[in-house]
């Protein structure tokens, strides 16, 4: 392994501090110092140095989207744990549908493929056979995108949605 001066050592941990990759640490010791070493000698380098080189690109896209992961799984839970541990009278309840319309009806389907920043979505029909996108965002947040901007559904065909959506989620393993 090529020996380094003071100064060099010095710069080297410089770039460390400065965020710079292994790679780029690699390139910038053959340009500046004409010192070509291996990944693994570069990384020794780094360990005799006692510094680390800051993490590439794809790096933190993979622990970006690790962390995204987490997030979604960790909402997901949390909306899981709300549906199992709903109790209280009616009035503290917000899922206990009781004293509200019925007679409404509703046809719930969970997609495939899930959209960005979602736990789960799907589409839905009404009585009147009108339909609409419905999703579970990752704070736990239900919200519906209508096929035709203007419709609004009954009140009794928007409880019997929320009963259908809580049991094929429940079926699903939400």
């Amino acid at each position: 392994m090529a020996q380094l001066t003071d100064e060099q050592m010095e710069q080297v941990r410089q770039w460390c501090a400065e965020g710079a990759d292994l790679a780029s640490i690699q390139d910038k010791l053959i340009s500046e110092f004409e010192i070509k070493l291996t990944y693994l000698d570069t990384r020794m380098l780094l360990a005799d140095l006692g510094t680390t080189a800051g993490k590439s690109e794809k790096e933190q896209d993979r622990e970006t989207a690790r962390a995204k992961e987490a997030e979604a799984e960790k909402a997901k839970k949390e909306v899981q744990d709300d549906l199992d541990t709903q109790t209280g009278p009616p009035e503290n309840n917000p899922d206990d549908l009781s004293g509200l319309p019925t007679g409404g009806k509703a046809s719930v389907s969970i997609s495939k493929v899930t959209p960005p920043g979602m736990i789960v979505a799907g589409q839905v029909t009404f009585s009147d056979g009108k339909s609409s996108e419905w999703y579970l965002d990752q704070m736990g947040r239900l919200g519906m995108n209508p096929k035709d901007p203007e419709y609004k559904p009954s009140e009794a065909d928007l409880v019997a949605f929320q009963k259908e959506l809580q049991q094929v989620l429940k079926q699903q393993g939400f």
